[in-house]
């Protein structure tokens, strides 16, 4: 073997080696762990686990845990791996619990839950993640010598889900609506125009004609649905028309409900001193979902027809 061979394998095998001492460094570092958290307000006995990665033993710690204040801290229970352990746990400042634990039998080498803290969820609580970290970290062994220890703060997500239907709210469009989990989705719209104004083609209404505009909304389980933020707004952007009906008044000028399984609103043209052309009819919903259809308004005595789709 030459000389150059010689060192090239030489430094192969000092690489390796070092390759080797590291990964073995890395596998023999103590973790104290706070797992994350996903609830929604309101929720009760929810679970932030303690989980420790040691590979020695361990006969007692401290900690603080700071915390989003929306959690309410409730009790704690401790796992297998800390039997016979004296817990004080103080939670006198709002956000921040003090921890303290002795294990006279020890904390064997493993990478598992030891302790469970139990918290309920403000019913306030806003949706968003929330950071869980680590304070004043003192891990000890039987002889009350300290043992390094990396933390690994956690999180905790709050998340909304008003209807219960397993939809967050942020995804939902409809969570004013239960039940709709035996839907495939869950939505609510405007489900067909009715007559006389209708989805064929053509519709056209005589200059001074009153329209009754009428159209059925249901939900995702196919029922009526009273939305009370409904807008119709009828336009022309040529002629620098627009004129919106909403329904929280009483009369002819506002979008009502009609034998309990339609929406009316009545257009008078003549009132509106609209000019003739063509129109279009926007209905949008609370949901922020919106259908439309138009009609061409025509000088009296032009004949009718059925409704233009958009």
């Amino acid at each position: 073997m030459n000389l150059k061979i010689k060192k090239l394998f030489f430094f192969f095998s000092l690489f390796f080696m070092m390759v080797i001492l590291i990964a073995l460094a890395v596998d023999e570092i103590n973790q104290i762990i706070i797992g994350n958290l996903t609830s929604s307000p309101g929720e009760t006995n929810v679970i932030i686990p303690i989980i420790l990665k040691n590979n020695e033993s361990i006969a007692g710690f401290q900690f603080d845990i700071n915390y989003t204040t929306y959690l309410i801290y409730k009790d704690y229970e401790i796992t297998s791996r800390m039997p016979n352990a004296s817990v004080v746990v103080n939670n006198n400042s709002l956000g921040v619990l003090k921890v303290a634990v002795l294990i006279p039998e020890e904390i064997e080498p493993g990478n598992d839950t030891i302790l469970n803290l139990i918290f309920n969820v403000n019913s306030s609580a806003s949706s968003g993640e929330y950071p869980t970290n680590f304070s004043n970290i003192l891990l000890g062994d039987i002889v009350a010598e300290p043992v390094n220890t990396t933390p690994v703060d956690g999180i905790v997500i709050v998340i909304l889900d008003s209807d219960g239907d397993g939809i967050l709210d942020e995804d939902d469009i409809c969570p004013l609506t239960y039940g709709c989990i035996n839907y495939s989705g869950c939505q609510y719209g405007l489900k067909e125009w009715l007559p006389p104004i209708t989805t064929q083609e053509n519709f056209t209404l005589n200059d001074g004609q009153t329209l009754p505009l009428k159209f059925n909304v249901t939900n995702c389980s196919d029922s009526f649905f009273e939305d009370n933020d409904v807008k119709v707004e009828i336009y022309n952007q040529s002629f620098n028309f627009s004129k919106e009906y909403n329904a929280t008044g009483i009369g002819d000028d506002y979008i009502r409900i009609e034998e309990g399984d339609r929406y009316i609103v009545n257009i008078h043209t003549n009132e509106l001193e609209m000019p003739l052309g063509e129109y279009i009819i926007n209905v949008s919903f609370a949901n922020n979902m919106n259908s439309k259809i138009g009609f061409i308004l025509l000088d009296k005595g032009m004949g009718i027809g059925k409704g233009k789709k958009y």
